[in-house]
């Protein structure tokens, strides 16, 4: 296996000795890839867009993991979110377009093999902006499909396998909403 990778929590990124960074420190590109690796929570987080071009190499140490690219400017709405998943993620034919199928489809992704999942959400202050109540469904149903990727199955047999949705936002957006969701550079956001 491999060695056990930092870890998140609470409002900020935390080390590998579960102490804070210094809050104006950027956090390291091997930091942002353990935790991609890690099946820890959290599970969505916020970057803005420019920590996020600073990381730009994390893509190619992650390999095997099985990345995909929304753009949130296309998921204003909850029919237009299901339609850039679709799309960008490959959904069988038969996905249903209501939030129980948009969560079975995740919570299977058969046709994308990966040691992992990163979904990068660009734009993510767009995401479902014309309905709170939506966006809250739209991360109850990603945090659940990561614990249940973050959980060995038994029948049939599956190891653990991460699964990590990246908000990418503008710096002039990330008070703009309740995100929700902890920012991995350790500043605070409205929840």
């Amino acid at each position: 296996g491999q060695a056990p990778p930092g870890h998140l929590g609470g409002e900020a990124f935390r080390n590998r000795e579960g102490r804070l960074p210094p809050g104006d420190r950027m956090m390291r590109t091997d930091e942002l890839v353990a935790h991609l690796r890690s099946t820890k929570s959290p599970w969505v987080v916020l970057l803005s867009a420019s920590e996020f071009r600073a990381h730009s190499s994390w893509r190619t140490r992650l390999p095997d993991a099985c990345i995909r690219v929304i753009d949130g400017g296309k998921c204003v709405t909850k029919r237009a979110l299901f339609a850039e998943f679709k799309r960008q993620l490959k959904f069988p034919s038969y996905f249903g377009r209501n939030w129980d199928a948009f969560e079975e489809c995740l919570t299977d992704l058969e046709w994308l093999p990966g040691c992992g999942y990163v979904i990068v959400v660009r734009a993510a202050d767009k995401l479902l902006s014309k309905s709170e109540n939506e966006y809250r469904t739209f991360l109850d149903i990603v945090g659940a499909t990561a614990e249940h990727w973050a959980t060995p199955s038994f029948l049939p047999r599956r190891e653990p396998i991460p699964f990590h949705v990246v908000f990418v936002a503008p710096s002039s957006k990330m008070q703009s909403r309740r995100w929700g969701v902890p920012r991995l550079d350790g500043a605070r956001t409205r929840h």
